[in-house]
């Protein structure tokens, strides 16, 4: 079974139940790993150097902007688990920046799920006011990307 959003839930839920801070699991279908970064899992698939197993690996840092994004104005969600894009490839011009204003079908950016580009629409009308997360920046299911008004 790949690991789709259902899988990657049980996953989380599984760490929660056993108290685990980090989990790697490796089967046929691929492999991923998880851990927890202040309330909430960050997710990879295959191993990224920064998160290669290895006796000194560091854990993640949290930062406030992980544990407690600023609650004002409408938030424009992750729709999936993934990784989050801010432009179509490096050194490409960001969908969107702070001051811009998007309709529903705006691109905002994209979030990378099992290696599929996914676009990011803003599903609502309004300004840009706040990015929450940096470009590259693993994201969760309804993790806020962007404050609007």
């Amino acid at each position: 079974m790949p690991f789709d959003n259902k899988r990657i839930k049980e996953l989380s839920k599984l760490m929660d139940k056993l108290g685990l801070r980090r989990l790697a699991f490796k089967d046929k279908e691929g492999e991923i790993e998880l851990e927890k970064a202040g309330a909430a899992p960050v997710i990879t698939h295959g191993h990224p150097p920064h998160l290669a197993p290895s006796a000194s690996h560091p854990s993640h840092p949290v930062t406030p902007q992980e544990t407690a994004p600023k609650a004002e104005g409408k938030a424009i969600k992750s729709p999936l688990v993934g990784t989050f894009y801010v432009a179509s490839g490096p050194g490409e011009a960001p969908f969107v920046k702070v001051g811009d204003s998007v309709t529903p079908d705006t691109v905002v950016g994209i979030v990378e799920a099992m290696k599929v580009m996914n676009e990011i629409k803003a599903g609502i009308a309004g300004r840009i006011t706040e990015r929450v997360v940096e470009d590259g920046q693993p994201v969760e299911f309804e993790s806020p990307l962007f404050r609007i008004e």
